[in-house]
């Protein structure tokens, strides 16, 4: 199971619910801290069931460099596009290299949102 910090879990014995506030290191294995209103509970991974992940809120700038990614994306869908008719090829092959320069454009900005995201730890 990956937990990051703010994610919500339900703990299976006692029907706990809280929010993932780290790991605690012990003999047995890790065990995940989650805190129940003002109290610090542990519980083994196997115990716990997720709940709702911990979402960090779009900013402008965020939002700003994603909408740059696609307009990108449709400007290099384009060159591929129009590159292909100028080489002469038929129209099917025109548009799977359209497809293909807007999917490797989308690609990057998929990957560069994902390693700007929250860090999981696998427990």
């Amino acid at each position: 199971m990956h937990l990051a910090i703010g994610d919500v879990v339900r703990d299976r014995t006692d029907q706990a619910l809280g929010t993932v506030a780290g790991l605690a290191s012990h003999t047995d294995g890790p065990l995940v801290a989650f805190q129940v209103a003002s109290d610090l509970h542990l519980a083994e991974p196997g115990d716990l069931d997720l709940v709702a992940r911990a979402t960090v809120p779009a900013t402008r700038r965020r939002n700003a460099a994603r909408m740059v990614g696609y307009v990108l994306a449709v400007l290099f869908a384009f060159v591929a596009g129009h590159s292909a008719r100028e080489v002469g090829t038929d129209w099917l092959l025109t548009a799977l290299a359209g497809v293909g320069g807007f999917s490797a454009a989308t690609t990057v900005v998929r990957w560069s949102a994902r390693l700007a995201s929250p860090r999981r730890f696998r427990v």
